[in-house]
């Protein structure tokens, strides 16, 4: 596993800042937080939990999600070890109370698991789900070491300097300094787009290279 600082250093060398005096900690930091979620598709945590039915704040047919969900997997009903199908939303179709052997759910409203039945208060399931991985807080990111594993890394310091030069290139677009004029050829208006773009194409082609998640039933 990975420090903070050595990804940071990573960052600091792909943007060409060695001596850290162009980009400023706090957007490297901004720049690698947002990569713990952009490497989420191809580079999941993956978690379990389980949810109480009739439990505050879960209602029979309800459940509040936890807050680092990014996808689910599956939905295990622990009383009859059943995995239970994710419903498929298409017309003529069924979901609700009335049919209870067709048991299924759905990830909907955001941040919510909705049953398509009312499950006995008390009973429980377990949650297959990918999570979004844990960034250290700006405050403590000095002394931490990253959830992300090192076969993320590279790809993850992809995505924050493709987000820190991003940051500078709309700058650099507002004074329009490399707005000129020659006589042959395209001038290239703003290169610092082009390395953001470039280190962004970096980033896809490392996640690509990661293993595929399949997700049951869909």
């Amino acid at each position: 596993m990975k420090t903070y600082l050595q990804v940071e250093a990573m960052v600091y060398r792909m943007v060409d800042d060695a001596t850290e005096s162009i980009y400023t900690d706090s957007l490297i930091y901004d720049g690698i937080e947002a990569a713990h979620y952009a490497i989420c598709p191809w580079v999941p945590k993956m978690s379990v939990h389980t949810l109480t039915s009739g439990s505050s704040p879960h209602t029979l047919d309800t459940y509040v999600l936890p807050t680092d969900v990014f996808d689910i997997l599956a939905i295990r009903e622990n009383d009859t070890e059943l995995l239970l199908p994710n419903a498929t939303l298409d017309s003529n179709s069924i979901f609700g109370s009335t049919y209870t052997d067709d048991k299924s759910w759905i990830y909907t409203p955001d941040g919510y698991l909705t049953l398509s039945w009312e499950e006995t208060s008390g009973n429980t399931l377990k949650l297959f789900y990918m999570a979004s991985w844990t960034c250290p807080t700006y405050e403590d990111k000095d002394t931490a070491t990253l959830e992300i594993p090192n076969r993320a890394i590279l790809g993850a310091a992809y995505f924050a300097a493709s987000h820190c030069m991003a940051a500078q290139s709309s700058g650099t677009s507002l004074i329009r300094q490399f707005n000129i004029r020659i006589d042959s050829g395209t001038p290239i208006h703003n290169p610092i787009m082009d390395s953001s773009k470039f280190l962004y194409d970096m980033f896809l082609n490392q996640m690509k290279l990661m293993p595929t998640y399949s997700r049951p039933g869909r």
